[in-house]
């Protein structure tokens, strides 16, 4: 073989050499693009479940407080939880994410349970983040001077979320 033939080879295999390597750079940028997308997706995916839990456990408390009476009486009602939940959800949390139907338990002390489900797609992938969660609370309504004081209670963080008279 003649040194033109060999400068030749050289030169193929350097040529064919530095395309590999481009389609390799180029596999392994888009594959860190897809894993650098995902990772935002997830995180903000987290961040809409944990802005949902939070406005499911302000509900709670506020439908806890409507469910006293003008007589200063407490009644637990599951469904007007779950309606309170539901308009939460239309206003506030729109489609990415589901409950179910929340349990509700207690007669001062009441423990509100629910599965919370939030969805993200993007780009061809999808991810999910469900969780069950429990809201418990302490309703507290006294009749004194003719008026009645409610007094709703976080049990889990010790905050009294709403001192109302009505």
């Amino acid at each position: 073989m003649n040194r033109k033939g060999i400068f030749s080879a050289l030169l193929a295999i350097a040529a064919v050499a530095l395309v590999a390597a481009a389609i390799i750079v180029s596999t392994t940028s888009t594959a860190n693009v897809s894993s650098a997308d995902f990772s935002k997706q997830v995180l903000e995916l987290k961040s809409e479940w944990n802005n949902a839990r939070y406005l499911l456990d302000k509900t709670t408390s506020r439908a806890l407080a409507g469910s006293v009476d003008a007589g200063c009486n407490f009644t637990l009602s599951a469904s007007a939880i779950n309606n309170s939940f539901l308009i939460t959800k239309n206003s506030s949390f729109g489609d990415n994410c589901t409950y179910t139907s929340p349990t509700a338990s207690g007669t001062t002390d009441i423990t509100v349970s629910t599965k919370l489900k939030c969805t993200k797609s993007l780009s061809g992938f999808s991810a999910s983040f469900e969780k069950d969660v429990t809201f418990k609370k302490r309703v507290d309504a006294s009749s004194a001077s003719g008026s009645c004081k409610i007094t709703i209670t976080d049990l889990q963080s010790g905050v009294i979320e709403i001192p109302q008279n009505p």
